[in-house]
């Protein structure tokens, strides 16, 4: 949490756009934007950028279960943008 700034650039009832910015050099990903289910605060939603703001990544969390005392993703399904047929 303390790599990133961040800024909330949409809020509804139903979730949350949250745009982070690297603060310190050497980071994976500079920039992130996640969207957060505005109920339980759980990301369902990630996009990797690059420094220029191209899309290089894209990451969706489901089919969350309690898995060591909290609930967490058992999915995460990652998207490479670059190269739409590879994926994990």
């Amino acid at each position: 949490a303390g790599d990133y700034n961040h800024k909330i650039e949409k809020k509804d009832d139903k979730q949350w756009e949250l745009f982070l910015e690297a603060n310190k050099q050497g980071l994976t990903y500079s920039k992130i934007r996640v969207w957060i289910d505005a109920k339980d605060k759980r990301p369902l939603k990630a996009e990797f950028l690059t420094l220029s703001g191209k899309t290089i990544k894209t990451a969706s969390y489901e089919d969350y279960r309690n898995t060591l005392g909290m609930m967490r993703p058992s999915k995460i399904h990652i998207v490479d943008n670059l190269k739409k047929d590879q994926y994990s």
